[in-house]
């Protein structure tokens, strides 16, 4: 049975089945330690991303695939509010900044000095499920005593792990 969704602002209709296709992509990478090679496979093999020049956002095939193209940025408060970048008072908010890497699924090895690393938004045979996480998206500075991920805040160096969890 054919399951139909709305359509699209194009009028595309999005059918359950053209979903489960994009999900169901894997992205891999290898590269040869021995040789310093690498190889895009699977569905990976012809996608590209341009390169930084300092001044112009990068532009990557990867920004409309899975789990890639839903990785986004929060700001997170100090009591634990969050503000998605795409909330209108973001840029205004006091919080540090976070990368959101959605729920995914990924398979990485090793044989022979090769290694393979693989990801998809769906399971595939030998992968592992990676939950949603929160990375801090600026290096940590200090101001006094707190730590933040913050743009603009000039990043603090040489800290030991054990201090940086003191200072938290």
């Amino acid at each position: 049975m054919r399951q139909t969704f709305p359509t699209t602002k194009h009028g595309l209709v999005i059918t359950r089945q053209k979903i489960d296709a994009l999900l169901s992509k894997v992205y891999g990478f290898q590269i040869n330690h021995i040789t310093g090679d690498y190889t895009r496979t699977d569905s990976a093999v012809g996608m590209s991303f341009g390169d930084k020049d300092g001044i112009s956002p990068i532009s990557s095939d990867f920004d409309y695939v899975e789990p890639w193209r839903s990785m986004r940025h929060v700001k997170i408060g100090v009591d634990g509010t969050k503000v998605e970048e795409s909330n209108s008072n973001y840029d205004s908010f006091d919080g540090n900044i976070y990368t959101i890497i959605p729920a995914h699924y990924e398979y990485d090895s090793e044989v022979a000095g090769v290694r393979t690393i693989k990801v998809s938004g769906s399971y595939f045979q030998g992968s592992t499920f990676v939950p949603e996480q929160t990375i801090g998206s600026m290096q940590a500075s200090l101001i006094g005593s707190e730590v933040r991920s913050r743009v603009g805040e000039t990043p603090k160096t040489s800290k030991s792990y054990t201090s940086f969890l003191t200072d938290m």
